[in-house]
């Protein structure tokens, strides 16, 4: 099979049946939370956001040790192209890399199939679609295992495929087994839900001019039409952001009971205030990139971001990082520590005009850098004798 593999680039899938895998080794259970629910709460949908720009426009490529502990980038290498410029077809790699994340963040789990050449080089990524269509099988041989994963082809057809689990990019989050990610839909289900019901709150609140809901107290017996009239009459009186300030006209000795309070008593600022609080401990972005500026401290530009690196965007290169070596590298290139998948970190590192400045200045002074390369990190041209080291 490898030597097939290897001289024709042969992709050793199988069909299997889908009834048989669900009976024997189940899947994941139907979600009352679905995506479009979960993303149309206004923090959730902007965390993720942060995270999956941030993720996919940090530059990434294949790195090559050249010397003792000295790496350059490795250009000719077959995977470089897939995740610095184009991942294949149908989709640039930044694309892939942000539509992964995203699967990752709010399923638990992302997939490309990797599709390779006669050398068995990876030449293409192929986005697969997540959970229920993508998810990953361990089958016990004995005292032996196998890692595959499942997923449903494309077409009129509807058969499923098996396939192996170095021809499969895939990128989780916390996991329970190492295997596959869990759901943020399935282990915060409550925490959205309480989310979404907040928002859908104040919506109906404020599309009824933000007034409080109570009852007309009316003298005598009334008929059923006169009652709805009368609640018609009211509701036209009262509702709409143009009656939100208006004054109503009681007659005939009706009597107007209040039963809630506004927005402030009834804590329904405070709510949505706690609904970013809780989208923050989920995704790891600071509150105040969510809008919750209470909490805001600028005392550092260069220390928030760094912080923003280390607790919410970090942990995702580091995946990326770890599972492309694995999967998209040769292995004499792993076994010998030749190459390299790395992000550059110190592209989402935002620092002052006048601070960044400084440390080219210091770098340049004692020969970490060169004129040139301190130019060719501004676009700039470079410049005669701009190769040569101070000392």
């Amino acid at each position: 099979m490898n030597l097939l593999r290897k001289l024709f680039g042969f992709q050793p899938t199988r069909e299997v049946d889908l009834i048989r895998l669900r009976d024997e080794f189940g899947l994941p259970k139907k979600r009352d939370i679905t995506v479009d629910t979960a993303l149309g709460v206004p923090p959730l949908w902007r965390a993720v956001n942060i995270i999956c720009e941030d993720v996919s426009s940090t530059p990434f490529r294949v790195y090559k040790t050249e010397g003792e502990d000295t790496r350059v980038r490795a250009p000719e290498h077959a995977a470089n192209p897939l995740i610095h410029r184009r991942a294949g077809v149908t989709q640039t790699a930044r694309a892939l890399r942000e539509t992964m994340t995203l699967h990752a963040i709010v399923h638990g789990n992302g997939y490309s199939r990797i599709w390779r050449d006669g050398n068995a080089a990876p030449k293409d990524l192929e986005l697969l679609k997540p959970w229920p269509h993508t998810f990953p099988v361990v089958e016990y041989f004995g005292p032996s295992r196998k890692l595959y994963y499942v997923t449903t082809r494309y077409g009129a057809t509807g058969s499923t495929l098996a396939i192996p689990a170095e021809d499969i990019l895939h990128i989780h989050g916390l996991s329970y087994d190492g295997v596959q990610g869990l759901s943020i839909l399935e282990v915060l289900e409550s925490a959205i839900a309480g989310g979404r019901a907040t928002q859908e709150y104040a919506t109906l609140y404020f599309e009824n001019g933000g007034n409080v809901k109570g009852y007309l107290q009316m003298p005598g017996n009334l008929q059923p039409n006169q009652q709805d009239e009368i609640r018609k009459n009211w509701r036209r009186m009262t509702s709409g952001d143009d009656n939100a300030h208006g004054v109503a006209l009681l007659t005939g000795g009706a009597e107007y009971k209040q039963l809630t309070s506004d927005a402030e008593k009834s804590q329904l600022i405070d709510a949505r205030k706690f609904t970013i609080t809780d989208v923050s401990n989920i995704t790891g972005v600071r509150p105040h990139d969510l809008g919750d500026q209470s909490g805001a401290a600028y005392n550092s530009l260069e220390w928030e971001n760094r912080s923003h690196v280390d607790r919410a965007i970090g942990p995702w290169l580091t995946r990326w990082e770890d599972e492309c070596d694995d999967k998209l590298l040769k292995e004499s290139e792993k076994r010998e520590d030749t190459h390299r998948c790395r992000f550059d970190r110190d592209y989402l590192i935002k620092v002052g005009l006048s601070e960044q400045a400084n440390a080219d200045h210091k770098y340049r002074e004692c020969g970490v850098l060169t004129v040139n390369e301190v130019r060719r990190k501004r676009n700039m041209p470079s410049v005669e004798n701009g190769d040569q080291r101070h000392v």
